[in-house]
């Protein structure tokens, strides 16, 4: 949840890993090929 908030992207409650689709803190939908989700995928891995 947390690579998710800091890169930007709204994290469902409860969430464990980084899903393929979502919502940005900007209310805008995003798909996993944003570089949001490629930024918080590099934070989760590290």
């Amino acid at each position: 949840m947390g690579a998710m908030l800091v890169c930007g992207i709204q994290a469902p409650l409860g969430c464990n890993e980084i899903p393929n689709k979502g919502v940005g803190l900007d209310d805008k939908t995003i798909n996993s090929s944003n570089a949001r989700f490629r930024k918080a995928r590099n934070i989760l891995e590290d």
